[in-house]
């Protein structure tokens, strides 16, 4: 299903070839209009969107890639951070997972899930391209990782814009590795266990659950 997803509506991006979607492509003002996405979605199930969640870009690049991080929300101040140096196709579904966390939800997961909602049901192309290509990522991830010969001749099999694009992302988070991944992932799975997340780290994973939840509510 996301693998058709992806080439579909990547079809259907304005100036799309075979090289690597670029930041020109994103929509101007996609704060707004991620914002507006992830209310109507929170509202449609009952949920209280009060106040005006904000999100920006942090300086300098790669600040939060460096451990291991693509975006933090401060509490303190309603505002959801994403690290600048992220690829163009990475930027919509972290910003919207962080407005998640703006709207109540401390539970990485159901950001992750909530961002890919608000993203895949999008009327603009790429941030719906976006929102599908970031879940398939995690899926791929999966796959990979049980069967990487059969996951290798599956990803040459995609359509050539497809693989640019990943190629990309590829390189973007290569250039800025962590500094530190395993105190990182121990310092973050003690927070995440602290805050009541048993599972920890594995709690970003969740939204495969969820979403596959979701697909057999909407018999899609």
């Amino acid at each position: 299903h996301e693998t058709e997803q992806i080439k579909r509506l990547r079809n259907l991006i304005p100036g799309a070839d075979t090289e690597p979607i670029s930041k020109g492509m994103l929509p101007a003002g996609m704060e707004g209009l991620l914002r507006n996405e992830l209310e109507q979605l929170l509202g449609s199930h009952g949920f209280s969107t009060t106040g005006r969640v904000r999100g920006m870009y942090v300086y300098p690049k790669g600040v939060f890639m460096r451990f291991g991080s693509s975006g933090l929300y401060f509490p303190w101040t309603g505002e959801g951070h994403v690290d600048a140096g992220l690829h163009p196709l990475q930027k919509p579904l972290v910003l919207a997972h962080e407005l998640s966390h703006g709207y109540g939800f401390g539970d990485e997961g159901s950001c992750n899930f909530l961002a890919y909602l608000s993203t895949i049901q999008s009327d603009d192309p790429v941030v719906a391209y976006a929102g599908h290509l970031s879940y398939w990522r995690t899926l791929a991830a999966n796959y990979r990782h049980y069967e990487p010969e059969k996951y290798r001749e599956f990803r040459e099999s995609l359509p050539l814009g497809i693989q640019a694009d990943l190629d990309a992302i590829n390189e973007v988070l290569l250039r800025y590795p962590d500094f530190f991944p395993h105190f990182r992932y121990a310092a973050y799975e003690a927070y995440l266990r602290a805050q009541g997340i048993e599972e920890g780290m594995l709690n970003y994973d969740r939204v495969i659950m969820l979403a596959h939840a979701w697909r057999k509510s909407q018999r899609i």
